[in-house]
């Protein structure tokens, strides 16, 4: 390759990652939202740094054709402004002499961007999701404090959380069963959660059984537990 070539192709490339790191950087603020979010609900620091991972490729295939432009408007005005470009024409250089590298740049560009487009961003996206949906599940409790996210219908969650929503002290909870069409209530003195493992104390619900004959009261179940523990993501699902 030319010395002129090398020359060329540097300054392109530099002016296209700092670009390219712009773009991340701008995608990143805008869905530092949803990161914090995410964060709240689980505070392991891998599946937050992979999800966010992830989100890099969405913004790869727009990225990189308005960095590439950016570019190339850049060399080019650095070259014209240093008058390079004058000094190239003088020594005899065609301007298809002087524009192939960027030519082959762009070309190598588009097949990452057409890669990307095709076969990456798909994935991460798909992935992104299940990352999502396997941080949210994880725990319930701040979960079922944040209605926006469960969206909860007839229903009524009251608690004070506490250790990053990783315990709950003064659980009421009350939802309508419309298999009978009554309302439950569990009520529990704390919650505590530890790895995929929620363990309640001094629980009790209250439930109903329909009578055979509806002329007859209905059964009203009381049941009272001092421990009590489930799958964290089973209460999720």
């Amino acid at each position: 390759m030319p010395i002129l070539w090398r020359y060329l192709v540097r300054h392109y490339f530099q002016s296209f990652f700092l670009c390219m790191i712009s773009f991340i950087f701008i995608l990143l603020v805008t869905r530092m939202q949803e990161i914090a979010r995410l964060a709240s609900l689980n505070s392991e620091f891998k599946m937050i740094a992979l999800f966010t991972l992830t989100l890099i490729p969405r913004v790869l295939p727009v990225a990189i054709p308005i960095s590439t432009l950016i570019a190339s408007l850049t060399l080019l005005k650095r070259l014209s402004t240093t008058y390079e470009l004058t000094a190239m024409r003088t020594s005899g250089l065609k301007l298809s002499e002087i524009f192939t590298p960027l030519i082959y740049s762009a070309l190598f560009l588009s097949l990452i961007n057409f890669i990307i487009i095709s076969e990456v961003t798909p994935r991460c996206r798909y992935y992104s999701r299940e990352l999502s949906y396997k941080i949210i599940t994880s725990n319930p409790l701040s979960l079922m404090k944040k209605s926006k996210l469960l969206n909860l219908q007839d229903s009524f969650v009251d608690m004070h959380t506490t250790q990053y929503g990783r315990e709950a002290k003064d659980v009421i909870f009350v939802f309508k069963n419309h298999s009978n069409q009554c309302l439950n209530l569990m009520i529990a003195k704390k919650f505590n959660l530890k790895e995929n493992l929620l363990t309640g104390e001094d629980v009790t619900i209250f439930s109903h059984i329909d009578a055979k004959n509806p002329s007859f009261f209905d059964h009203l179940i009381i049941e009272n537990q001092k421990t009590l523990s489930t799958h964290a993501s089973s209460l999720s699902h």
